[in-house]
C-alpha cells in the first residue's frame, strides 16, 4: 500500500486496500475489513473505475450482512444493480440479486427469473451451480426440504467428475448451503459431514475464512 501511495497510484491503492480486507476477513476482524473496503470503494469511485467499485461494494455488502447491518447491505446491493445495469455487467447483477434475495429484501420468485436469464446468457459453471444452491436455500426457506435436496443434488451433479479450483469451490458452496439446511432441519450428522467436506475443499485452495466457517458448522473449527 505505501509503495503505491508514494507512486500516486489510486488504482493500486484501491486494490491494496481490497487485498488487506481479505486478510482482515480471514482474521475475523469485521471492523477492519469494512474500513479497508470503504477506502477501496472511495478510491475506485474517485477514478470512475466501475469494476473496482462494484468489487469493493459487493464485499462490503456481504460483510455488512454478516454483521446484521441489513439496511446498509441492501442499499449497497441496490447500488450494484444500478451500476451493473449501466455497464451490462451480468455476473455482478447476478450476485447482487442473490444477495438481496438471501437477505429477504426481494422475493425469490422475483429474483429467480432474472438470475435464470443471466445463467442462459453467460453459460457459466459458477453461475449454474450458484443458482441451484440459491434455489435449494429458497426451497428450504419455503419449507420444501425435498425440493431443496433435489436442487442441491442437481448442483453437485453439474460439477460431478470435474477437477480444479473452480469445480472444488463450487462444490464447497453447494455443500455449505446443504449443510446449513440439514443442520437446521435436525439432520446433524449429514449436515456436519457436508460442512466438513466443504471445509476440506476450501482449505485445499487457501480459502481460510470460509474454511473456518465450514469448520464451525462441522464442529471442529479449532482444527482449521
Amino acid at each position: 500500500l505505501e509503495i503505491r501511495r508514494k507512486a500516486g497510484s489510486k488504482e493500486g491503492m484501491g486494490w491494496s486496500y481490497y487485498d488487506m480486507s481479505l486478510v482482515h476477513g480471514m482474521l475475523g476482524d469485521a471492523g477492519k475489513t469494512l474500513e479497508c473496503l470503504e477506502n477501496s470503494a472511495r478510491l475506485f469511485d474517485e477514478m470512475g473505475d466501475t469494476i473496482g467499485s462494484i468489487c469493493a461494494r459487493s464485499a462490503m455488502a456481504k460483510c455488512l450482512a454478516d454483521m446484521n447491518r441489513v439496511d446498509e447491505a441492501e442499499g449497497l446491493y441496490r447500488q450494484i444493480l444500478k451500476m451493473a445495469d449501466q455497464k451490462d455487467m451480468a455476473l455482478d447483477r447476478f450476485h447482487a440479486l442473490m444477495g438481496l434475495a438471501d437477505m429477504g429484501a426481494i422475493a425469490p420468485e422475483e429474483a429467480v427469473p432474472a438470475m435464470e436469464d443471466i445463467e442462459s446468457r453467460l453459460g457459466s459453471l459458477q453461475v449454474s451451480v450458484l443458482l441451484q444452491s440459491f434455489k435449494g436455500r429458497a426451497a428450504a426457506g419455503a419449507g420444501d426440504l425435498e425440493a431443496a435436496e433435489a436442487r442441491f443434488a442437481e448442483g453437485l451433479g453439474i460439477v460431478e467428475g470435474l477437477e480444479g479450483t473452480e469445480a472444488d469451490l463450487r462444490r464447497a458452496d453447494i455443500l455449505l448451503s446443504r449443510a446449513r439446511v440439514r443442520l437446521a432441519s435436525g439432520e446433524r450428522d449429514a449436515g456436519r459431514t457436508d460442512a466438513a467436506e466443504a471445509g476440506r475443499l476450501l482449505l485445499k485452495w487457501g480459502r481460510l475464512r470460509d474454511a473456518h466457517i465450514a469448520g464451525a458448522l462441522a464442529g471442529d473449527a479449532p482444527n482449521l
